[in-house]
């Protein structure tokens, strides 16, 4: 399902990180629009996007639509801070830090890269309602680099059949033990989505 990110909703005023903002096929920044409109002008999203292309994208949806309550941010989001090298999909979404796939790899570019910690900090944000994080296998490093600022809301989309991907049971364990409820939305053939609710 392509709009699998409207499984998450957000409302006027709140601040929401869209992370692998760069969309798929025809929906090129579909999400960043569809959370900007959600959250109106008293909102914000922060709309994180590691590869140049589809960057570029975002920003150009951006200006076509106006969106002044949009950060757009050109990095992934990883366990810590630097530079990496990012597998690059033959299609437009599944750029990803660890997964690959041997039919559609194209090489490996360098990156800049952010823990969640520091990304909230570099962007002076005290208050995160959700996060819609699909990040490619980088989730289990994205949640062990949150030690401030939990997002109320996470929701995931999990590439558990693909080289690379992360562990359902070490997401709920690292979840559950920052205090949060982790729930299966949605099972589809080669992924699933999840949302973690910050219960404490």
């Amino acid at each position: 399902m392509l709009d699998w990110y409207k499984y998450y909703t957000a409302e006027k005023g709140e601040t929401v990180f869209d992370l692998g903002a760069g969309g798929f096929r025809k929906l090129k920044g579909e999400s960043m629009l569809h959370y900007s409109n959600s959250v109106g002008e008293e909102g914000i999203v922060v709309a994180v996007e590691p590869v140049i292309t589809n960057y570029r994208w975002l920003l150009q949806v951006m200006l076509k639509n106006q969106l002044s309550n949009v950060i757009p941010v050109l990095l992934a989001i990883d366990g810590k801070s630097g530079r990496e090298l990012i597998n690059i999909s033959g299609r437009i979404a599944g750029h990803s830090l660890s997964i690959y796939s041997t039919r559609l790899h194209q090489g490996k570019v360098p990156v800049s890269v952010m823990c969640w910690d520091d990304l909230v900090d570099t962007l002076n944000i005290d208050h995160v309602d959700l996060v819609k994080a699909n990040i490619e296998g980088a989730e289990k490093g994205m949640v062990l680099g949150m030690t401030k600022v939990l997002p109320l809301k996470i929701g995931f989309k999990i590439h558990t059949a693909r080289r690379g991907g992360v562990k359902i049971k070490t997401m709920e364990t690292l979840l559950n033990e920052k205090g949060y409820r982790f729930t299966k939305i949605r099972q589809e053939p080669r992924d699933t989505s999840y949302l973690a609710e910050l219960v404490k």
